[in-house]
C-alpha cells in the first residue's frame, strides 16, 4: 500500500506571506552569494595565476639578464671553488636564483643552446654550491628526466627549451611541460625565456631560463582564500536573514492585521479600526482601510436610516390610502366629500411616485444611463426658471431670493435638463432649511475656462459630520431641524450624481446657525458645438 505525503500543512504554511517573503528572499540571497562565490573563486583563481606568472616573468627577466653578464665577464667558464667575491657576476646570478627559489618555490633551470643544464636551483647531482651555506638539491631521482653525458645534464625533449630560441618574448606553459612532469600528478606554470645579448642588429642566444612552479600551490592559496570567503558570507548570510526576518515580521504585521479588520467588516462590524505603525506604502494602506471601514459604517448608518425612513414613507400614506378607500367603498364617507378623499388618495400617490422616481434616477446614474443630452446653453435662463418654478414656495416663507450674474449671459456645456434639476435641487433644500425672512442667494461667475455657481442661505446650516455624510445615499439631515418631513434622501446624492457625470463635482461649506453654501462647476461653451 503506497503512503500518500501530506502536503496539507506545507500547503498551508506557504499561505501565509511572511513565510513567503522570507522564502523567497533567503532563496535569492542563498543564490546570489553563490553566484558570488563563484564569481570571487574565479576571479581569485585568475588573480593569484596572474599574479604568479608576473612575479615569475620578472624573476626569469632577471635571472637572464644576471647570465648575460656573468657569460660576457672573464668570470665565465672558470672553476668556482673556495671563496667567491660578492661583487662578482656570478655570486650575483647565483644568489638570485636562491632567492627566487625561496620566494616563489620554483624549480628555476638554465640552459645553454643545446639544451644542456648549466645551473639550476635546487642543485642536480653534479652541481656545486659555494655561496649557499644550506646547499639545496632535487630528490633523488629527479635527474632522470634529464639526458646524463660526459657529466652534464640536458633536456630530453627540444620542446623543452627550444622553442624559446625563436621569439624574445616570454613562453607560457600549463601542464606537465612537454613531458618533463609527466611524473607529477598535478601541472605546473612554467615560463621560460631566451638568453640573448642584443647588440645593434646582433643578436647573440647563449640558452634559455626555465622556471616551473606547481598549480597545486595556487589553487591551495585559492581554496584557503575561498574559505574565508564562505565563512564571511556565511555569517553575513546568517545576520542578513536574521534582519529581513525581523524587517519581514514589521512589515506583514499590519496586514495581518488588515486581514483580520477584513474579516470583522465580512462579519459586520464597520466600526474596526486599525492601528497605523508605518508611514510608508503599507500605512497609507492601512489609512484607505480606516477610510473605507469608516465610510462603511457610515453607510451602514445611512442605510438603515433609509430602510426605516422608506418604511416610514411608504406606509404612512399607503394605510391613508387603504383606510381612504375602505372608508369610501364602506360609504362611510359621504358622496359630496368623496372627491376631497379622492385627491388626498391621489396626493399621497405622487410621493409614493416621487420616491419611486427618486430610487430609478439613483440606479440609472449609478449605471451610467443619465441619457444626457449635451449641447450649449444660457445658464442664466436655467437659473431664472427655476426660481420661477419655485416663486410660490419662496414667498411662501418670505425668502429674499438674491441672483447675482457676473454677466448676462454664461454659456456652459451640458445637459440643460438634468442641471435645472441640480438647480431645483439645491434652491429647494435652501428654502427647506432657511427660516422665514431669510434670504437665498444664487451667484453664477466665470471662473478660468468654466463657470462657477454659488447657491448660498441664512438656513440653520450643518455640522461636520453632517457634511460628511450629506451626499450619502439615503442621508436625511435631523427631521426635528426641518419643518419639511418629505425628503428621502436621494436629493443631493442624484445632484453629485449628475455632475460627476457632467466631469465636475460640489462641495458644501457650512456652519450651524449661519446657513450653508454648495458651488459646483460647469464646462464652458464649446466652439465645436
Amino acid at each position: 500500500m503506497k503512503r500518500r505525503r501530506n502536503t496539507k500543512n506545507t500547503k498551508g504554511l506557504f499561505k501565509s506571506l511572511y513565510v513567503k517573503l522570507v522564502t523567497v528572499f533567503s532563496a535569492v540571497l542563498i543564490f546570489i552569494t553563490a553566484c558570488l562565490g563563484a564569481v570571487v573563486a574565479k576571479n581569485t583563481a585568475n588573480y593569484l595565476t596572474d599574479s604568479k606568472l608576473d612575479e615569475m616573468k620578472s624573476a626569469v627577466d632577471a635571472i637572464s639578464y644576471l647570465m648575460v653578464q656573468y657569460v660576457k665577464s672573464d668570470e665565465y667558464g672558470k672553476v668556482h671553488d673556495g671563496e667567491i667575491s660578492p661583487d662578482s657576476d656570478y655570486y650575483m646570478l647565483r644568489s638570485r636564483m636562491a632567492t627566487c627559489y625561496e620566494l616563489l618555490e620554483t624549480d628555476i633551470f638554465i640552459s645553454d643552446a643545446k639544451g644542456n643544464v648549466i645551473m639550476s636551483f635546487p642543485l642536480l647531482p653534479n652541481e656545486e654550491d659555494y655561496i649557499i651555506t644550506d646547499t639545496v638539491y632535487f630528490e633523488d631521482g629527479f635527474e632522470s628526466r634529464f639526458l646524463y653525458q660526459n657529466g652534464t645534464y640536458s633536456f630530453i625533449n627540444p620542446d623543452q627549451y627550444y622553442p624559446c630560441f625563436r621569439t624574445s618574448e616570454f613562453l607560457v606553459d600549463y601542464g606537465d611541460y612537454h613531458g618533463f612532469y609527466s611524473e607529477e600528478e598535478s601541472d605546473y606554470l612554467t615560463v621560460s625565456k631566451r638568453i640573448a645579448s642584443y647588440q645593434e642588429e646582433n643578436v647573440e642566444t647563449f640558452g634559455a631560463v626555465i622556471m616551473s612552479f606547481p598549480m597545486p600551490e595556487l589553487a591551495e592559496a585559492r581554496n584557503e582564500i575561498t574559505a574565508y570567503f564562505i565563512i564571511a558570507t556565511l555569517i553575513a548570510i546568517v545576520l542578513e536573514m536574521v534582519i529581513m526576518m525581523f524587517v519581514t515580521r514589521i512589515i506583514t504585521r499590519p496586514l495581518e492585521k488588515l486581514k483580520v479588520g477584513a474579516g470583522e467588516i465580512a462579519g459586520g462590524n464597520f466600526k474596526i479600526q486599525i492601528e497605523k505603525t508605518t508611514q510608508d506604502e503599507v500605512g497609507e494602506l492601512v489609512d484607505a482601510f480606516n477610510t473605507a471601514a469608516k465610510s462603511l459604517d457610515n453607510l451602514d448608518t445611512v442605510r438603515n436610516d433609509f430602510i426605516a425612513n422608506v418604511s416610514h414613507e411608504l406606509r404612512t400614506p399607503m394605510t391613508s390610502i387603504k383606510g381612504f378607500v375602505e372608508a369610501i367603498m364602506d360609504g362611510i364617507i359621504p358622496e359630496e366629500k368623496q372627491h376631497e378623499y379622492l385627491k388626498k388618495v391621489h396626493r399621497e400617490i405622487c410621493r409614493m411616485n416621487d420616491l419611486v422616481n427618486d430610487l430609478l434616477d439613483w440606479a440609472r446614474l449609478s449605471a451610467g444611463q443619465g441619457n444626457f443630452q449635451m449641447s450649449n446653453f444660457d445658464l442664466n435662463r436655467v437659473v431664472v426658471t427655476v426660481v420661477s418654478n419655485l416663486e410660490a414656495l419662496i414667498m411662501q416663507k418670505n425668502i429674499n431670493m438674491v441672483i447675482d450674474f457676473e454677466e448676462d449671459k454664461h454659456m456652459v456645456y451640458g445637459d440643460s435638463r438634468s442641471i435645472e434639476r441640480v438647480l431645483i435641487n439645491l434652491i429647494s433644500n435652501a428654502v427647506k432649511f432657511t427660516p422665514e425672512n431669510g434670504e437665498i442667494t444664487v451667484k453664477v461667475c466665470h471662473e478660468y475656462d468654466k463657470v462657477r455657481v454659488y447657491v448660498s442661505d441664512t438656513g440653520i446650516g450643518m455640522t461636520e459630520s453632517e457634511m460628511e455624510l450629506i451626499f450619502e445615499r439615503f442621508y436625511k439631515a435631523d427631521k426635528s431641524r426641518s419643518s419639511e418631513k418629505k425628503s428621502t434622501g436621494l436629493g443631493l446624492p442624484i445632484v453629485k450624481k449628475i455632475l460627476q457625470n457632467h466631469g465636475q463635482n460640489i462641495s458644501v461649506s457650512s456652519k450651524p446657525g449661519e446657513g450653508s453654501c454648495f458651488t459646483f462647476t460647469l464646462e464652458g461653451k464649446r466652439f465645436d458645438e
